[in-house]
């Protein structure tokens, strides 16, 4: 199980995955940055 995952996970044929937003460009400013806003 572990070995085939990494192989997939390593190989180039893999599907791409459609449903992952692009990331948005970054703006030039910003007025709050919030750093750390995880909980745990």
């Amino acid at each position: 199980m572990v070995f085939a995952l990494l192989k997939y996970g390593l190989s180039k044929a893999y599907p791409a995955r459609e449903e992952i937003p692009r990331t948005p460009d970054l703006k030039s400013h910003y007025d709050v940055v919030i750093i750390g806003g995880g909980g745990g």
